[in-house]
């Protein structure tokens, strides 16, 4: 449920070095995000990467607009030039011949400005490796989204001054010190953006008293100064495979905001007292500012092999005050997840999908990312306590705040029938209880065919929707976090990556001080609105990056056939994902009316067509090509007659032995996400969209909602 992944971050593995993002855990809280180079699927060292797209690419591209898919009112419009690629002898994809620009055309009307000539996106990959070409597409993508890409001059300069100056000249020179504490960070091996640290005693009489230290970015950042407005405007870093776009300037992010081993940093401090080891008593919750140092650097592949038994990782070696407090923290979090099972707290098995790189920057592989760690689980239940007690300090102090929130499900109904699928009732009115019950079971019945749970649990995520951001007043009752079986949630533990997290620091410093908000409650309502449509369109680009990347990899296996699992049916279409040729992907049926097939539904399918400048996939239900199912036969939901809304015409496509080829076209649906806990990940979710993750997240650090609940 939370985005824990290890700090959403994207991996790009190169073979054999990998180049990687922080994973975001399913896990409602992940946290950090960045590019690595790995020697091993483990990790060494992270990488500057490239973390402003926009710097290093000439090339941009302008994927053509789906004007060719029929329109709400079942008319097919007449489709843009679009140049088609079709299958060639090594497996790539080429013009078609006599496909090339359409001079001349109808000149535009009153107010319209003249369309430009489309690019060929395999023209522009001439001479250029996967890497370069994946990095540059989504630095144009960025563009077309309203993102900023790279940083100005202004923005340079405040950094400049930063590292002269340090701290703000307002920052409290009375910090209290916690150096002391046996404070430690667990990771992934490559990052170098430590957002957060830990560290937990034990008293006599039994008391446990966790402390967790987040890097404290207002005290760095110039209130409403450049670097401010510009992550205001962007809201979180955006992961790609190629490279990553960093909220804040890199030299903030990796160094000056960062938790590195051995300097002294200014903190916001969460300290969490429970009575005993079994955690169901909270007996007092604090925060307030502190400087403290990160002691040891740890990585969760090691950390965890050590829980489990294994060898102890170095920095531990001669610290015996260090490996008690993360033996400690292991035992409590074991508490605390035990309670957030019994109140129903969902876990999803939904590994990430990780691009892997050769050194000459060609696509080597695609795969899921290792299961989730004893570590990650540590760091995910950790954040998650710290973001509940957050939420709670504010509103009983009377300050608003900003909340992540997973309404219950209006798309129940569905999951009910998908889980009398197999043979499960579950409540007619949501509850996470039930839901859990029902993943449960399903674990258990398909603990020999795992892509099959994991195909059910992708379902279940987009049917639940994604999380969102909203405004919380003092004293109201909360919405809740139905993934995570919160009901208090903010998002406070990744500051150098999202903007909502700023924001919440904000106020808690206001309250420290006993000074009003520096918000209005109108003033929240905005930025929560804003931050959930900006990690919108952050969700889309880091999906159809994946997707391209995806395509590179399919486009020799046009034409073939396959078992596919539907996991998404809505008015933006039908969406069923599949595997060729050792590569997991997510395509979009076309000629599907959404009312003739049901989520869960096993289909025979064809790939058709790939959009590889914008990673769109398009496959076919071999048997019914037509769209001809019978909605009887397959559960037809509410709605009765077909709807054209959702179907998609290959129209033009020519090629393969069945008459069948591949050509760009744009995505015409919204995002993914389902950070169940927080994630990655968030709008409306179905057919592309992923929802809010339970567990792991949008290639990020911990959370479990796609991008970092």
């Amino acid at each position: 449920t939370h985005t824990h992944t290890h700090k959403k971050k994207q991996q790009l593995i190169s073979e054999p070095h990998t180049m990687a993002h922080r994973p975001h855990a399913h896990h409602p809280e992940d946290d950090s995000d960045e590019i690595v180079i790995r020697r091993d699927d483990e990790g060494a060292h992270r990488s500057h990467g490239h973390g402003h797209g926009g710097q290093h690419g000439e090339h941009h591209f302008r994927p053509a607009s789906r004007s060719d898919e029929p329109s709400r009112g079942g008319r097919s419009p007449q489709p843009a030039h679009r140049d088609r690629l079709s299958p060639t002898p090594h497996g790539g994809l080429s013009p078609r011949p006599g496909s090339g620009s359409r001079q001349g055309g109808r000149s535009p009307g009153p107010g319209r400005k003249q369309q430009q000539q489309e690019p060929n996106p395999e023209e522009e990959r001439k001479g250029r490796t996967d890497r370069d070409w994946l990095r540059d597409l989504a630095t144009w993508q960025m563009k077309q989204s309203k993102f900023r890409v790279d940083f100005n001059e202004s923005e340079l300069q405040e950094v400049a001054r930063i590292e002269e100056t340090g701290v703000q000249p307002n920052a409290h020179a009375d910090y209290p010190t916690l150096e002391p504490l046996p404070w430690v960070s667990i990771d992934n091996d490559d990052t170098r953006d430590i957002d957060q640290i830990t560290a937990a005693i034990q008293h006599a009489d039994g008391r446990v008293v966790l402390y967790v230290g987040i890097a404290d970015v207002n005290v760095i950042i110039p209130e409403k100064g450049a670097i401010y407005q510009r992550a205001a405007a962007n809201t979180t870093s955006v992961y790609t495979p190629a490279c990553v776009f960093t909220m804040l300037p890199e030299k903030l992010c990796f160094d000056v905001t960062s938790l590195v081993q051995g300097v002294p940093r200014k903190a916001v401090v969460f300290e969490i007292t429970y009575a005993d080891i079994t955690a169901e008593t909270v007996t007092q919750e604090r925060i307030y500012h502190a400087t403290i140092t990160n002691q040891a650097k740890l990585a969760y592949p090691s950390v965890s092999v050590w829980l489990d038994g294994g060898d102890m990782p170095a920095p531990l070696h001669g610290r015996e005050d260090l490996q008690e407090a993360v033996r400690l923290q292991d035992r409590l979090t074991k508490s605390l997840l035990g309670i957030r099972r019994r109140n129903g707290t969902l876990e999803f098995d939904h590994p990430e999908t990780l691009v892997f790189f050769n050194d000459d920057g060609s696509i080597s592989a695609i795969r899921p990312s290792k299961p989730h760690t004893r570590a990650g689980e540590l760091i995910e239940n950790v954040m998650i306590a710290a973001n509940g007690a957050m939420s709670r300090y504010l509103d009983a102090r009377g300050y608003p705040g900003v909340q992540r929130v997973l309404p219950k499900s209006d798309r129940w109904d569905q999951i009910v029938d998908l889980a009398s699928q197999h043979g499960f009732q579950l409540d007619a009115t949501p509850t996470s209880a039930s839901l859990r019950a029902f993943l449960a079971k399903a674990r258990a019945d398909l603990s020999d065919e795992i892509e099959l749970f994991r195909d059910l649990c992708m379902s279940v995520i987009k049917l639940l929707g994604r999380g969102e951001y909203v405004a919380s007043r003092p004293g109201s009752e909360p919405v809740g976090h139905f993934a995570l079986a919160v009901t208090e949630y903010s998002h406070s533990t990744a500051p150098n990556r999202r903007f909502p997290d700023v924001i919440v620091h904000r106020i808690l410093g206001a309250a420290l001080q006993g000074k009003p908000s520096p918000y209005t409650q109108a003033d929240l309502e905005q930025l929560a609105a804003h931050c959930t449509e900006r990690e919108a369109a952050a969700s889309k680009i880091e999906r159809a990056a994946r997707k391209a990347a995806a395509c590179i990899l399919l486009a020799p296996h046009l034409g073939a056939t396959f078992t596919a699992t539907v996991t998404g049916c809505s008015d933006k279409g039908v969406y069923a994902r599949f595997v060729v040729g050792e590569v997991p992907a997510e395509g979009r049926l076309v000629h599907a009316d959404e009312h003739q097939y049901r989520v869960g539904q096993k289909i025979n399918a064809t790939l058709i067509a790939l959009g590889v400048a914008d990673g769109h996939i398009d496959i076919q239900d071999t048997d019914h090509p037509a769209g001809s199912r019978s909605p009887s036969s397959h559960g037809q939901r509410s709605g009765g007659a077909s709807s054209a809304r959702g179907s998609r015409s290959p129209r033009g496509m020519v090629g393969s032995e069945d008459g069948r080829r591949s050509e760009p076209h744009s995505r015409h649906a919204p995002r993914d996400h389902l950070r169940v806990g927080d994630v990655q990940g968030e709008g409306e979710s179905g057919g592309e969209d992923e929802g809010e993750h339970h567990g792991r997240g949008r290639g990020r650090k911990h959370g479990a909602h796609g991008r970092d609940d």
